[in-house]
C-alpha cells in the first residue's frame, strides 16, 4: 500500500456509486484519475496504460456545479454503504469517509466564479482548471 491508497479508494468508491446512480460519463471519467489493477501505482503521479501521465490531484471546484453534487452525493451514500457492509464493500477504513464529510460539511460549495475561460474559471482570484464533463 502507499500513502495514496486511501485517496484511490475514495475515488472507486464515487466511481461505484456514480454508476449506480446512472452517472457513467462521470463514473467514466473519474475512473481514469486513479491507477486500474495493470497501472503503476506510483506516487502521486502515475502513467496510465495510454502512456499519460495522470495526477492524483483533483481541485472538486473546478468540476461543474453538478458534478460536484453527484461526486458527494455519490460519496455520502458510499460512506453509508462502507459503514453497513464493512470489508465486503471496501477495505478503506470507515473513519476516513467520516472525516472527509466532516470537512466538506465546513466548506461552502456554493461559490461565485468571478471570471471563466475556455479552460479555466477564476473564483476570488484562484485560477482552477476545469474538469470533468459537463463543461
Amino acid at each position: 500500500m502507499t500513502r495514496w491508497t486511501g485517496y484511490d479508494m475514495i475515488l472507486e468508491i464515487v466511481t461505484k456509486e456514480l454508476r449506480n446512480l446512472g452517472d457513467n460519463e462521470f463514473a467514466d471519467w473519474l475512473r481514469t484519475r486513479f491507477p486500474n489493477e495493470n497501472e503503476e501505482k506510483g506516487d502521486a503521479v502515475f502513467w496510465n496504460s495510454k502512456n499519460e501521465m495522470i495526477q492524483r490531484i483533483i481541485d472538486l471546484r473546478g468540476l461543474t456545479k453538478t458534478n460536484q453534487e453527484k461526486f458527494w452525493q455519490a460519496l455520502s451514500i458510499g460512506a453509508k454503504n462502507l459503514r453497513q457492509f464493512g470489508e465486503e464493500y471496501s477495505i478503506l477504513n470507515p473513519d476516513r469517509l467520516v472525516e472527509l464529510m466532516a470537512a466538506h460539511s465546513r466548506v461552502i460549495d456554493n461559490f461565485d466564479i468571478d471570471n471563466e475561460t475556455e479552460k479555466e474559471i477564476i473564483v476570488s482570484g484562484d485560477k482552477i482548471d476545469k474538469v470533468g464533463p459537463g463543461w
